[in-house]
């Protein structure tokens, strides 16, 4: 009874305290919900300062009023944000399962042959390769998708507070 009394008033406390979270969305047109980023998340964009470039940092804290995302080491309005890439983990996931079994399967026709002293067929290393190419295209091509900020994607500021901000 006294430890649920406890987590009882921990729980009544912390919800006093947090006023709710503030997070940047990347609406994107014909779709219900916004891709969301919050504080500590990693933010990978091209900015107007460096368009050619893939600009990779951590979210430190969003600035409402201004439009501002603060940086670990920089800081940038919405404005100036050209394009987002996201990543996707499934396509990145499949890509390392499809290497390692690539690998495995290399490996193991390779271990097969000299143990038995069988030649090692062209067919084992064709599905080996496939398995590789296949592996590295998912990897390094299919996770992540690039969205161009503008009249199909946007970016917003959002805070969902219970109560007000405090200045």
């Amino acid at each position: 009874m006294r430890t649920f009394l406890r987590l009882m008033i921990l729980v009544l406390c912390v919800t006093t305290i947090i006023h709710g979270q503030t997070t940047l969305n990347l609406e994107i047109k014909y779709e219900v919900k916004p891709i969301k980023f919050y504080s500590g998340d990693k933010l990978t964009f091209k900015s107007k300062d460096f368009p050619d470039s893939w600009q990779t940092h951590k979210i430190d804290k969003f600035l409402l009023d201004d439009g501002v995302i603060l940086f670990d080491d920089t800081m940038y309005q919405i404005e100036d944000i050209t394009a987002v890439k996201v990543h996707q983990k499934t396509s990145s996931v499949i890509g390392h399962l499809l290497k390692g079994f690539a690998a495995g399967w290399v490996l193991f026709g390779t271990l097969g042959s000299l143990a038995t002293g069988k030649k090692f067929l062209k067919e084992d290393i064709y599905i080996g390769a496939a398995a590789g190419v296949l592996g590295f295209l998912f990897g390094n091509v299919f996770s992540h998708k690039v969205y161009n900020i503008g009249s199909n994607h946007h970016l917003r500021l959002v805070d969902v507070s219970i109560i007000a901000p405090q200045p």
